[in-house]
């Protein structure tokens, strides 16, 4: 009987969005929340602002976290918004990744001279570059 160890192709990596374009969309998933108590507490029953936003908070907590990036053995998929943006690049095309520390700025330059930007957090860079020296990909650092 042979046993073969489950090897991890994919890997989901949470992406950040743009600083000041997060700190916005938190904000209107707080906001909303907000504006949903308010409108229970001042009228003292459930109405439909509250389903209202509240409904709204969700949807948009549920968008924020289906923002990722997956890497598996061929392709790099970025996925912003539960797949609203989606964008995929061919491992093999990609020349170089820049990423600067401070802000988390992630630079892919493909072999067609494209630049793709995302975000990640320090702990989802170390994630990402083990990754892609896992599938051994020929990139300059």
């Amino acid at each position: 009987m042979n046993i073969k160890a489950k090897t991890e192709t994919n890997v989901k990596i949470k992406l950040n969005l743009e600083p000041a374009f997060q700190t916005i969309y938190l904000s209107s998933i707080f906001i909303s929340f907000c504006v949903a108590v308010v409108s229970t507490t001042t009228i003292e029953s459930l109405n439909w602002g509250t389903i209202l936003f509240l409904l709204l908070a969700i949807i948009l907590l549920y968008l924020k976290k289906e923002t990722y990036l997956t890497i598996n053995e061929e392709e790099l998929e970025i996925r912003y918004f539960a797949g609203i943006k989606t964008r995929i690049i061919d491992l093999g095309e990609i020349n170089d990744i820049v990423i600067m520390n401070p802000g988390g700025k992630a630079s892919l330059t493909t072999a067609d001279h494209k630049v793709i930007v995302f975000y990640l957090n320090k702990n989802n860079q170390q994630i990402f570059f083990k990754q892609l020296e896992k599938l051994n990909v020929n990139i300059k650092k």
